[in-house]
């Protein structure tokens, strides 16, 4: 399986990297040595998924785990679905190298968000039926910000997307945020006052004080779509990579000032200090 996402610690010593399939599991490398440390295993109904987001203090990760569905035919050959499981944000304590409890993005039928005990797991004609799209950390290490997509598991047709908000000092999740398109890769804003996700081609702006949408902005032809995102340092230009070209977008004017040829195709950015 391939490599979903890579992330670093504060102090640049380590990397930590997601790997799905049958390995699920967060692996760690000392960068100083290249030495690859031991995994850690991460529960969760389906796999990791594509996302990871460090806590400003290099104690906690957290990862994306995928949500699944058990759709099963009907005697009149039509798909019901029998129980379908949200996504989760799973927190990883990188003192101890452990997992923790999966957090929900929806309120789980035990009450709460926080997986207290194994949900059921899809064993047949499994469909996803929420995906996450990124996951970001505010600078005071107090809030999660996570992007999410949810889909009609017996279609694949997409029906909600939005940004949802996790305290992470009591785990609970804030009502969501709906935006328009598909919940893609985020990013945020230095000062924590701007979230900005991704929708295919297209970017939507959140403003976090009020809780609202603005509206979208396209950014690459439609058609392709945006795989990853990041804010300059200084909080004035969103940089938006597609599958062909990079889009700078001035986070004043609201406005695309540039597209960069990437005939090779981006799948992560990141801008320097």
């Amino acid at each position: 399986w391939p490599i979903n996402a890579i992330a670093i610690t504060p102090d640049g010593r380590t990397a930590y990297v997601v790997e799905g399939g049958s390995a699920d599991a967060v692996i760690p490398i000392d960068l100083a040595t290249r030495t690859v440390g031991p995994a850690i295993g991460v529960p969760g109904p389906r796999g990791l998924g594509t996302s990871i987001a460090m806590a400003p203090d290099g104690r906690m990760a957290y990862v994306d785990s995928l949500s699944e569905s058990d759709d099963r035919p009907t005697s009149t050959q039509t798909v019901t679905v029998t129980h379908t499981v949200p996504s989760y944000v799973v927190p990883i304590d990188l003192v101890t190298d452990k997992a923790l409890r999966p957090i929900s993005l929806e309120p789980l039928s035990s009450g709460g968000h926080t997986v207290l005990s194994e949900e059921p797991q899809c064993v047949a004609e499994c469909g996803f039926g929420e995906t996450i799209g990124g996951i970001a950390i505010t600078a005071n290490g107090r809030t999660a910000y996570v992007s999410d997509s949810a889909y009609a598991s017996n279609s694949g047709t997409q029906t909600t997307s939005g940004l949802f908000s996790i305290d992470l000092s009591t785990e609970q999740v804030s009502p969501e945020i709906v935006t328009t398109g598909a919940g893609g890769p985020l990013a945020l804003t230095p000062d924590g006052q701007f979230a900005y996700v991704a929708s295919d081609y297209t970017v939507t702006p959140i403003d976090l004080g009020s809780n609202t949408a603005g509206p979208s902005l396209s950014v690459v032809p439609p058609g392709e779509m945006l795989s990853a995102m990041a804010i300059t340092p200084d909080g004035d230009t969103l940089i938006a990579a597609g599958y062909s070209e990079i889009g700078l977008i001035n986070l004043h004017s609201a406005k695309v000032e540039s597209l960069i040829q990437s005939p090779g195709g981006a799948v992560a950015i990141a801008p320097t200090p």
